[in-house]
């Protein structure tokens, strides 16, 4: 009863949908398709509405459950083709700026930032070179720290790609993140977004790790007198997982 999948579905739709739409995925994948389909829904096209309904009904599911890009993928073909359509439709020259612009659009500037999984995934897929690793400059920060580095981190699976420390995924209240910080010997916090944590008496806990990334940080140094790691002759918590 106590996991994030079971909490207050009001209070959860309240807390993840709103960032879930300025942060659309398919807006983020497409955003000239986006419009495309809207034109559609305008002209009143019944494939393009039934997709539309399917989009929001798949944005609001995501907010119950984990919103993550990737989730929308399967969709990102088909709105192509519905937004080409949608541009097509028009009878004038227009139609040919919008059907360039979705054919242009993984060359162009992006209108919307897309999700922290879907970037690191393209990033990986398209842009890292498979002969270097990529490494983050706040790696090293990490795993410098101590043998069994424990991180929270909004992105969960960058931060283990990057330094193979282990890490829990943020949570979704700032009550259940304190719950983890004072059950657990947290080291660094990562954070991206979540702007609402840093909020009193985080700064008091934990301090800025600037040299590194103005998004890690690291506990202070009262509270690092707890110690990092388990005690000689215990498993670690990696080591458990």
């Amino acid at each position: 009863p106590s996991a994030p999948m079971a909490m207050d579905p009001v209070e959860k739709v309240k807390l993840l949908l709103p960032n879930l739409f300025l942060n659309w995925p398919l807006a983020a994948a497409n955003f000239a398709a986006c419009l495309g389909l809207l034109i559609a829904c305008l002209k009143r096209n019944r494939l393009a509405i039934c997709f539309a309904g399917l989009a929001i009904a798949t944005t609001v599911g995501m907010s119950l459950a984990l919103p993550r890009g990737r989730y929308f993928a399967p969709l990102f073909p088909t709105l192509v083709v519905l937004g080409i359509a949608g541009w097509w439709s028009l009878r004038t020259q227009f139609k040919w700026i919008g059907v360039a612009a979705v054919l242009m659009t993984p060359w162009l500037p992006a209108v919307i930032q897309p999700a922290q999984d879907l970037k690191f995934i393209r990033y990986l897929t398209l842009e890292a070179n498979p002969g270097e690793p990529f490494h983050a400059p706040w790696a090293s920060c990490i795993t410098d720290a101590g043998p069994h580095p424990l991180v929270v981190a909004e992105d969960a699976s960058r931060v283990v790609w990057e330094t193979d420390a282990t890490t829990i995924w943020l949570p979704a209240t700032g009550e259940d993140f304190w719950t983890i910080v004072d059950d657990y010997p947290v080291e660094f916090v990562y954070l991206t977004t979540r702007q609402d944590i840093l909020a009193d008496p985080f700064l008091e806990h934990f301090e800025p790790r600037e040299d590194c990334s103005p998004r890690l940080y690291q506990r202070t140094g009262d509270q690092k007198k707890r110690g990092i790691g388990p005690p000689p002759g215990e498993p670690s918590l990696s080591d458990a997982l």
